[in-house]
């Protein structure tokens, strides 16, 4: 029974484990973020892994702002990866936001110049946010602009949001719990559009894996608002605006990620959680070893 039960937990480990690298083979981009554990950024460090070439076209560090390298944790949030996918090297690239002498606030970060997302979309990645720098969004993603496109970040209150200017501004995960500064977290956002998809409405469904270990999940269902045809524009990581000034430079954001992967459709609700949920996808080297060790035991 125990052989039979170990042999049961590898069968399943090794099948979401494949589901998971499936789902990543399908991204559209993927910033793994493994160059270097330290010192500063280059534009050619950060590649785009998916194969589709949508690497950084430029780094961005206005003023006192900078990019650096840092190291990242080497497990998910909840203490082991499902697969490794993502923290190759437990690297990842730190955004240093800064207010200046003359009170105007530099975001740095890097564009990937006439690449957007349009109608439904996904993302996933791994972050540290390190808090606000006044009482603002924080803008991690922007896909083609606020106006034309959508924006991904932290809500003033501290809580995940969407921006989309057609569906009365901020889309916030209010059933999620808000994130703390220097906690690492797994989060991911679906925006499916109604257009694309058999259902009536348009809904943004927010996920987080937390430094507690627990997972969580929200749609939110904005009707037919959501436009999603973005037909001009390009990706900002970082911030809104890029630069030094008073207005939507003071919205970048401050912290770090260790990996940022996005899709040009909804995933689905199972394909999420494999790469967000370790178990079963990949055991803990403990668990194997009890179930070793039974077997071990059985044979004497």
């Amino acid at each position: 029974m125990k052989r039979l039960l170990l042999m049961t937990m590898l069968g399943l480990a090794a099948a979401t484990g494949a589901q998971a690298a499936s789902v990543l083979d399908s991204a559209e981009a993927l910033w793994k973020y493994d160059a270097a554990e330290a010192g500063g950024v280059s534009v050619g460090q950060i590649t785009d892994s998916s194969g589709n070439g949508h690497n950084a076209s430029s780094v961005v560090q206005p003023g006192s702002a900078t990019l650096n390298w840092t190291t990242s944790p080497a497990q998910s949030p909840v203490g082991f990866d499902a697969v490794d996918l993502f923290t190759d090297h437990g690297r990842a690239l730190e955004f240093n936001k800064a207010i200046e002498t003359n009170s105007d606030v530099s975001s740095a970060g890097y564009t990937v110049n006439g690449f957007m997302l349009s109608g439904s979309a996904t993302l996933v990645t791994r972050l540290r946010w390190d808090g606000q720098i006044g009482n603002t969004r924080s803008w991690l993603y922007s896909n083609g602009g606020a106006v034309n496109g959508w924006l991904f970040g932290i809500a003033s209150n501290s809580q995940l949001t969407v921006y989309q200017h057609t569906t009365t501004y901020d889309t916030i995960a209010t059933n999620l719990p808000a994130l703390k500064p220097g906690q690492w977290y797994d989060v991911a956002v679906v925006i499916r559009d109604d257009v694309e998809s058999a259902q009536a409405t348009d809904t943004f469904t927010f996920y987080m894996v937390g430094p507690d270990g627990k997972f969580y999940s929200q749609t939110r269902d904005r009707g037919t608002l959501y436009n999603g045809t973005v037909t001009t524009g390009n990706t900002l990581v970082g911030g809104e605006s890029l630069g030094t000034g008073t207005s939507n430079q003071t919205k970048g954001f401050d912290g770090a990620l260790d990996h940022l992967a996005v899709w040009d459709t909804a995933l689905t609700d199972a394909q999420v959680r494999s790469l967000l949920i370790p178990t079963p996808a990949a055991l803990p080297a403990g668990l194997m070893l009890i179930g070793l060790t039974a077997m071990r035991r059985r044979r004497h």
